[in-house]
């Protein structure tokens, strides 16, 4: 038994029976997930962090209430599982938009396009017509290159939508030489993030104005297209889709409330079609509910410091306090290669210099603040 094992055992006071049991469950999570967080050291990896984490609660009732949340509510997502969902992606979305573009534009059933030799050609084209863009790093477009490799070219997958001109120009001339055509432009661009937990990041109304990531992309496009006016390769009326791999029921809503609101406060200062899209919607009960985990609910409560919360996004999420994340989202979800800020800060949150009398956080699963 390694002394991080024991600890937690001795911490919450198990049985000879219940400790085998639990070490049981314990060594599988580890190896199939949680030893994978990127921000564990070697020598300090989940067991270590666990024994660490329960020790800043003072009550083995606590203690225990704080065991059960990992044990039974934790969704922590594995680098496999985020990877199967950039998979899935095309052959689920994209794939499924261009057959019923081409099947439109010849007047057949979808099923009908890969048996008709004019509308696959029509297909092949919509693809190549196609532009994929990262709204963050975990957008994962390396990947997303990787696994459709053959189906599309790397002239057409970008990092990001904040490009140069010689970069658009070159995109412009890709795509010529790939189509041979005069002028082609892009007729269809997907906008890719790996999660989204409120959507507020995303599109958010301000002092009467639209924030976010879609802003941005929105006056950068505009921006690019007045630089370059016909060399600009995205056509005016191209589709936008904005695809997460992950997402909550309340970004779900908050994305499509925005949109509807934008599409008619920004008619002809917007884009004409956008639409979202998600990989994975996760229920609407995933958050954690102070009806249904009081005692949970209770541990946010009362171990928590104020002086990790961040001003400038304070006042983005109107928040007052991150006892239970940004936006109050309440989630309580890890990624692999980080932890949400919209999840309980008890998961996340470690203090620096807490003033006397507030508690001291323990992260369980340290948060690296994230740059678009």
């Amino acid at each position: 038994m390694s002394l991080a094992l024991k600890a937690i055992s001795e911490r919450l006071e198990w049985n000879d029976d219940t400790a085998q049991r639990e070490f049981a469950w314990l060594e599988l999570m580890a190896k199939l997930k949680y030893d994978e967080y990127r921000d564990f050291l070697a020598g300090a990896r989940f067991f270590e962090r666990l024994a660490a984490w329960l020790g800043q609660f003072k009550e083995l009732e606590e203690r225990r209430t704080a065991y059960d949340f990992v044990r039974n509510r934790l969704v922590f997502i594995s680098t496999a599982e985020i990877n199967r969902l950039v998979e899935l992606f095309y052959h689920r979305h994209v794939h499924q938009d261009l057959l019923r573009k081409a099947a439109e534009i010849h007047g057949i059933p979808s099923y009908g396009v890969v048996s008709d030799k004019q509308a696959e050609k029509t297909l092949i084209k919509l693809r190549r017509k196609t532009l994929f863009m990262g709204l963050s790093d975990g957008a994962r477009i390396g990947l997303l290159r990787r696994a459709n490799a053959g189906r599309l070219n790397n002239e057409q997958v970008v990092l990001q939508p904040f490009l140069d001109e010689d970069k658009w120009r070159d995109l412009a001339g890709q795509l010529r030489e790939g189509l041979k055509e005069d002028n082609p432009k892009f007729e269809i661009v997907y906008v890719l993030d790996d999660f989204t937990a409120s959507g507020t990041s995303l599109v958010r109304w301000k002092d009467g104005k639209l924030k976010g990531k879609l802003e941005r992309l929105w006056n950068t496009l505009k921006a690019a297209k007045e630089e370059l006016k016909d060399d600009f390769p995205i056509d005016p009326n191209a589709q936008i889709r904005v695809h997460h791999y992950m997402a909550t029921k309340q970004a779900h809503d908050h994305i499509e409330n925005l949109l509807a609101k934008a599409k008619q406060q920004r008619e002809g200062d917007w884009f004409k079609d956008i639409r979202p899209t998600y990989g994975l919607l996760f229920d609407e009960k995933l958050p954690i509910s102070e009806s249904e985990e009081s005692a949970l609910w209770k541990l946010t409560e009362n171990y928590y410091d104020p002086g990790i919360e961040s001003e400038k996004h304070m006042k983005a999420s109107g928040d007052i306090h991150w006892k239970r994340g940004y936006g109050q989202c309440a989630l309580p979800m890890v990624l692999e290669h980080n932890t949400p800020n919209n999840s309980l800060a008890l998961l996340w949150a470690e203090s620096m210099n807490s003033e006397e009398g507030v508690h001291a956080m323990r992260p369980l699963f340290y948060r690296r603040q994230r740059h678009t």
